[in-house]
């Protein structure tokens, strides 16, 4: 298998991208960039400006707000949406820390709006997760 092959298969495997046809993997393996990143690494950063979209594919990350852990993502998650999805200035809502090494899939802004425009599917999931993920305002006592 040749190593755009490889990057289609490993694509194929991450379940954000289930249910994607072969041309779609293909033109994502187009779309992004693998990348590791050892244990310790600052993958985004709160409150800075965000501008890629991250797939996991191996380790294990911490999610932090405002200093406080408030999850964690491994295999399968995909983060930094929420920046890109954002209209004005795209701003990272929370750090996220490697705790192991990472192996990541990265889409740059236009990469990511290239997904969002052209597979609606895996838009709605997206679009979906990041609802889950906005800060809920709170009610009044």
């Amino acid at each position: 298998m040749g190593r755009g092959d490889s990057k289609v298969e490993a694509l194929r495997a991450h379940p954000l991208l289930d249910g994607c046809s072969n041309r779609e993997l293909e033109r994502l393996a187009g779309l992004c960039d693998w990348i590791t990143e050892p244990a310790g690494t600052v993958l985004t950063t709160e409150g800075r400006t965000g501008l890629e979209f991250f797939l996991v594919v191996e380790g294990v990350a911490d999610v932090l707000v405002d200093g406080a852990a408030v999850g964690e993502l491994g295999r399968g998650d995909f983060f930094g949406e929420l920046a890109l999805l954002e209209r004005g200035r795209p701003v990272r809502r929370a750090t996220v820390v490697a705790r192991e090494r990472m192996g990541l899939y990265v889409f740059d802004a236009r990469g990511f709006a290239t997904v969002l425009a052209g597979m609606p599917q895996v838009a709605a999931q997206i679009r979906e997760q990041a609802r889950r993920r906005q800060p809920r305002p709170a009610t009044p006592a």
